[in-house]
């Protein structure tokens, strides 16, 4: 930037213009030249530090000379022989000097001096040229690949992870697929009924997972692996970080709630779904109740003694929604909790409180009630207080957990 801050004051010195020549001063230096320095035109000797201050004049003879020259027509072959060579010379003095290029003057000038300048300035230092090959990166070099990197992670980094989810959530529709097999041989081999370890709570919360085997919901589904119907790798969803695949040859649960990847249709209800698969359905089951998804978070948040919210997503998916598996063997991705108008978190009477509340805070906003939304949230987390003990109101409730 210095560099181009001198040359751009330089070319603006050549719109100014630069010293022009005087023509007179011109010839009277051309005649100091011819005479020679340390002479006068008579020969006489002078200091060439002082010079002379006599005008320039011709010699006797270079008058004579030019007189003959003049009254010839400035053709030497018609003056005197004796004057003949002197005339000669004479003219191709003359000739010199009407031939000889047009001074410089202005900008020109400028240029000529600013060029013989930078020769000498060269010449005086030397020619060292660049070296193309750096042994450091600038800093316009760092920033340009630091803004290409942004650049494309900002890019690739949402495409990979969308590819992931992607590929997730298709693990997981996979995983249904092959329960589905798993839940039709099981029903195959004891009549229609769903996996079950205990029919029986015991008095204890059905979300202890790995604590009471014969009272956990959970148990109810490991009974599909335990008798070798499945294994534990599709009974785990790649989206769950803590899901066991392995486990004690005795086990009869999983050894926590976090490693537990899906969510069963609690079945320590009164009713309980049969599943038929896809070839004919028990006439008490809708074939589209839900009966196995991506774990609950509402059970999560309620054994944590947390805040519930439930239209919250599974966390097996970064929360954009959940797999489930359904009566007819079908395996559907959705992007709510809520399938055909059932909320697959909570209990139908659960439901129906919060419907009440909702349908009560409508009303008072109507009227101008205040404060609504305190009214609404403290509702709420009264209506939704799950114990664990809570089981489906019939076959057509889904109800999942833990």
């Amino acid at each position: 930037m210095q560099r181009l801050a001198r040359v751009g004051s330089i070319m603006r010195l050549l719109e100014v213009g630069g010293p022009t020549l005087n023509p007179a001063l011109i010839d009277l230096t051309f005649a100091r030249v011819l005479r020679g320095p340390g002479s006068t035109h008579d020969g006489a000797q002078v200091d060439p530090l002082e010079g002379s201050n006599d005008d320039a004049v011709l010699s006797p003879d270079d008058e004579d000379a030019m007189e003959a020259l003049v009254m010839a027509g400035f053709d030497p072959q018609r003056v005197t022989s004796s004057l003949r060579p002197r005339a000669a010379q004479l003219l191709a003095i003359g000739e010199l000097a009407a031939n000889a290029p047009a001074p410089l003057a202005g900008g020109q000038l400028l240029i000529e001096r600013t060029f013989q300048s930078a020769v000498r300035a060269r010449e005086a230092r030397g020619f060292e040229p660049s070296n193309p090959r750096r042994s450091a990166l600038a800093w316009a070099d760092i920033i340009s690949v630091a803004a290409v990197l942004l650049i494309a992670t900002s890019v690739i980094w949402p495409m990979a992870s969308t590819y992931r989810s992607h590929s997730i959530r298709q693990a997981c529709l996979g995983n249904l697929g092959g329960l589905a097999s798993a839940f039709g041989t099981y029903a195959g081999d004891f009549r229609g009924s769903m996996p079950m370890a205990s029919a029986s709570m015991g008095g204890q919360p059905w979300w202890n997972v790995g604590q009471s085997p014969a009272q956990s919901n959970s148990a109810n589904l490991f009974t599909l692996a335990r008798s070798n119907y499945t294994n534990l790798d599709q009974l785990a969803c790649d989206g769950n970080a803590l899901c066991s695949r392995t486990v004690a040859k005795d086990a009869m649960d999983w050894p926590a709630l976090p490693n537990v990847s899906y969510s069963y249709f609690v079945m320590f209800g009164r009713a309980r779904p049969s599943f038929a698969g896809n070839a004919e359905m028990a006439s008490a089951s809708p074939a589209t109740t839900v009966v196995l998804a991506d774990a609950s978070p509402v059970i999560r948040r309620a054994v944590a003694k947390q805040r519930v919210y439930p239209l919250e997503n599974s966390a097996n998916h970064a929360g954009t929604g959940q797999t489930v598996l359904r009566l007819d063997g079908s395996a559907v991705w959705l992007n709510t909790p809520v399938h055909e108008g059932d909320n697959i978190w909570l209990p139908a009477d659960v439901e129906e409180v919060l419907r009440e509340i909702q349908q009560q805070v409508a009303q008072g906003q109507q009227q101008g009630a205040v404060p609504l939304l305190t009214r609404q949230d403290a509702a709420r987390q009264r209506a939704v207080r799950l114990e664990g003990t809570e089981s489906p109101a019939s076959v057509q409730d889904a109800f999942v957990g833990p």
